[in-house]
Order: structure tokens, then C-alpha cells, then sequence
């Protein structure tokens, strides 16, 4: 965590000394966007180790400096599929062998919240940097019988783990008209790193009708940090 503090402190700083104060304005657009992890145990979830998001962006000056800009973001993303697994299970009252099915997944929403900065190199063209604190919320979901609501095989367990985002992107934003209006159209492309202080751990907490049910159980865990790709469309005003 050390080092991607670092690098994110650095970013800020150098981006401040060669910015320029841009076209002012308050940013807000619908954003796609993909997380990718190293993390291997993403492998029992998809084959592919990344999460693919959707959210909404909002980034507006700093009265005292408009070369800076307070961001605020929210992304949500799925991921999981169907997992067949050799193994024995109950059916009819009687064991049969061979092959079990389940589906499991996972549910994530990101928040975060930080400085932009950024420098107009072109009436159109922004380049900028950010740096955010960053809350990860995740939602781990596994079940035999996706039908039946009350399924005692269900496991349902939630996450949460605090980090950081640095990013570098650019703002395309078009003219106001000739009408001299101040709504304009921006399109936006951002790279980055999310690091998270620790994985995401995930604990199954009995139902209290679970007789003898009292300590969690341990379902795993799971990293999520790694590099992300957004891309936004919205406006400015």
C-alpha cells in the first residue's frame, strides 16, 4: 500500500505544477469501465480475473483554485457464472455420485471520493490526474437452487475494505455554439490503480433458525485490487 501511496502523492504533485486552469465547469456522465485483478482465485468465478462496471461521475472546481476539482464516482459490477464440481449429493433421500452444480457470484459497489487535477492543453482537450480515497463493498453469493428463496444450501456474506484510486485520463469537451451556451458535451477516457488496504473477506453468518448456529463460518477470501479502464459520456454546465 506503501508504494501505491506513493506513486499517487507524486502524480498529484507533478500534475500541479504543470497545470493551467481549464474550461470551468461541473462535469457529469455515465461511465463503463472494467477492474482487473491478479488474483487468482477470481479463476473459480469467471475466466477472465476482472469485473466489469457501470456507474456515475460528478467532478466540479474548487472555488479557491480552478485547476483543481472535487470528484465523487459510484460503480457497480457483477461477476460469476456456474460452477460443476465431481462430488456426491442427496437425491430422492439417497446419495448419488457424481456430478453438483451451484451457481456463485459476486455483487461490487465502489465509492469514491477526491481531488482532480487537471490542465487544458487545447480549448477541447483535458488531460488530468486524480487521487481518491476508495470504499469497496462487495456481495458473495453462492446457491445449488437459485428457485427456491429459503434454500438452507444458500450462502450470502458481505465485504468491505477501505483503499485509494490514482488515475490520469482525458476530457474531450465541445464548445458552447454559437449561442454562447454553457451545456456542453464531454467524453472522457481514465487509467488507473485501485489498491485496497486487504482482501475482501468473506464470512457466512447462520441464520438464527440454524440450530447450534453461533460463530460465523469462513467462505474465503478474495483480492481486488489491480489496474481499471473507464470511459464516460455526459456533460458540463
Amino acid at each position: 500500500m506503501n508504494r501505491q501511496s506513493t506513486a499517487i502523492c507524486s502524480l498529484l504533485v507533478g500534475a500541479m505544477a504543470l497545470s493551467t486552469p481549464a474550461q470551468a465547469g461541473t462535469d457529469i456522465a455515465l461511465e463503463l469501465g472494467s477492474l482487473g485483478t491478479p488474483d487468482a482465485t477470481w479463476a473459480a468465478l469467471s475466466d477472465r480475473a476482472r469485473i466489469p462496471t457501470m456507474g456515475v461521475r460528478i467532478a466540479t472546481p474548487i472555488p479557491l483554485d480552478d485547476r483543481f476539482r472535487l470528484v465523487a464516482d459510484w460503480h457497480h459490477g457483477m461477476q460469476g457464472g456456474r460452477v460443476d464440481v465431481a462430488g456426491a449429493a442427496v437425491t430422492d433421500g439417497e446419495w448419488d455420485e457424481g456430478w453438483s452444480s451451484f451457481t456463485m457470484g459476486i455483487i461490487s459497489d465502489q465509492i469514491s471520493v477526491g481531488a482532480e487535477v487537471e490542465r487544458n492543453v487545447h480549448p477541447w482537450v483535458t488531460p488530468y490526474a486524480t487521487g481518491r480515497l476508495l470504499g469497496y463493498r462487495a456481495v458473495f453469493l453462492m446457491d445449488d437452487d437459485t428457485h427456491q428463496d429459503d434454500n438452507p444450501n444458500q450462502i450470502r456474506s458481505v465485504a468491505f475494505q477501505p483503499g485509494a484510486i490514482g488515475s490520469i485520463g482525458a476530457r474531450v469537451v465541445t464548445d458552447g455554439g454559437e449561442d454562447g451556451s454553457s451545456l456542453r458535451l464531454s467524453v472522457h477516457g481514465e487509467l488507473g490503480y485501485a489498491a485496497l488496504l486487504g482482501k475482501l473477506e468473506f464470512d457466512n453468518t447462520p441464520s438464527a433458525a440454524d440450530e447450534g448456529a453461533a460463530e460465523p463460518v469462513a467462505v474465503g477470501d478474495l483480492g481486488a485490487s489491480g489496474l481499471f479502464l473507464r470511459a464516460g459520456l455526459g456533460i458540463r454546465f
